[in-house]
């Protein structure tokens, strides 16, 4: 504890006639420690999940988060200005919870193109990145993407991660000696868009969704333009 918070926290407990190390050890109390705040910011943004699943994200207020989150109004202000800025770390974490798992896969298939290509696909349509909370809630985010540049920055169709992680499997499929060199990134673009119109089909229809049909659809395109 530094001298001033010292000083602050024998101010707030004079009337309490505590001192010394009691004193400071009540400090120490009050003072969120890195570890809490972590919890409580993933408690938040797991009860704005679950409420943008169950009652919408127009629906979804800072009481349907905090009944879920089952923490005070006070202690959401404390993290978060507002429900938008909760809505905004909520989109940067299903971002980044969608590349962990995607690198996951990534990282099993090796140095070889080919099966990090694989490894991708395989990635997009599994059920850990491709269920029902993701693309429920990814839409949601999507519905207000157009009127929101920092939402629109997390859940765009070209995200320039994807983009490039696509574009440098297939620059070493098709190797140097191909003539062509816009055709990487073009088959990189069609493949996320591919993948794009599946999730749809998921998100419309998920109880007869063919996962091992959509990977041989993928599949099928993809070796229409390089050799896999």
């Amino acid at each position: 504890m530094t001298f001033l918070e010292g000083r602050f926290y024998e101010a707030v407990f004079a009337g309490a006639g505590l001192g010394g190390r009691a004193l400071e050890q009540k400090g120490r109390d009050l003072v969120p420690s890195k570890k809490k705040e972590d919890l409580r910011r993933k408690t938040l943004i797991e009860a704005t999940i679950r409420s943008i699943v169950d009652v919408g994200i127009n629906e979804t207020t800072v009481s349907t988060i905090i009944a879920r989150a089952g923490l005070s109004r006070g202690m959401l202000h404390l993290y978060f200005k507002n429900k938008k800025e909760l809505v905004i770390a909520t989109a940067e974490h299903y971002s980044n919870g969608y590349y962990e798992k995607m690198q996951s896969f990534i990282d099993t298939a090796g140095d070889d193109p080919v099966d990090r290509l694989n490894a991708m696909i395989d990635a997009d349509l599994s059920e850990e990145i491709l269920n029902l909370e993701t693309v429920v809630v990814w839409n949601a985010l999507r519905s207000i993407a157009h009127t929101d540049e920092e939402i629109r920055a997390h859940t765009t169709t070209r995200d320039k991660t994807l983009y490039g992680l696509y574009r440098q499997v297939y620059e070493e499929i098709l190797g140097p000696d191909e003539p062509d060199r816009g055709k990487a990134g073009e088959i990189a673009a069609g493949t996320i868009a591919l993948t794009e119109g599946l999730w749809s089909d998921f998100f419309l229809y998920p109880d007869t969704f063919d996962r091992a049909g959509a990977r041989r659809i993928v599949m099928r395109l993809i070796k229409g333009q390089v050799p896999v």
